[in-house]
């Protein structure tokens, strides 16, 4: 059953757009209605496509369309062309940044996942989530076992001031494990596969 805000929010939205049909603003709140309270993606592309048509200079449009050519469709190339352009219009947009992160991960560019999550952390620098997953990027890919430990015990201390005791507690495992590795020359773990990347903002 949907809450009963999203329901205003979208019955509001419908209304706006009604009334203003060249806002490109209120499609795309509709769209982040649509997308990210009713996990409809169809939906929600549909609105950012319309928001862009309408405002071609709209970075948060392209930076969640591209979520959706990520997460849903698969389309990797149109999702990095998304986030590419989300970032020539706004630049200094840490979310955009670690999500197209995410994407270089799944296309193993890691080179490029790591500058990305290095510059998401350089405009954000408490963003857990980003030193949880340069952490698992140094670890898994780019075998930087020193910077692998060094990340994951910046995200414990963030997780704890932020009160996520599961993920200060998991950061807290990963730690010990990271250094096991490393006392342990030539140890085969598979422990990491268990670990968590997480996921779009």
């Amino acid at each position: 059953m949907l809450e009963e805000s999203t329901m205003l929010d979208l019955q509001n939205s419908d209304s706006t757009i009604q009334i203003a049909a060249g806002n490109a603003e209120d499609y795309y709140h509709r769209a982040n209605v649509n997308y990210y309270e009713l996990q409809d993606f169809h939906g929600g592309l549909s609105d950012y496509e319309r928001a862009i048509e309408l405002d071609p200079n709209h970075a948060l449009a392209y930076s969640n369309r591209g979520n959706i050519k990520k997460d849903n469709l698969q389309d990797y190339r149109g999702a990095l062309a998304d986030y590419d352009r989300a970032l020539s219009l706004d630049p200094n947009d840490a979310v955009t940044y670690y999500n197209r992160a995410l994407l270089k991960n799944i296309k193993q560019d890691y080179q490029g996942s790591l500058a990305d999550y290095d510059r998401a952390i350089e405009l954000a620098d408490d963003d857990a989530d980003s030193y949880n997953n340069r952490a698992m990027l140094k670890y898994l890919e780019i075998e930087d076992l020193v910077g692998a430990i060094e990340d994951m015990q910046i995200a414990r201390s963030l997780y704890q001031q932020q009160g996520n005791d599961a993920r200060a507690t998991q950061a807290v495992e990963l730690i010990a494990r990271f250094q096991s590795k490393i006392d342990s020359s030539g140890l085969q773990v598979d422990f990491l596969k268990t670990g968590s990347i997480e996921e779009d903002r």
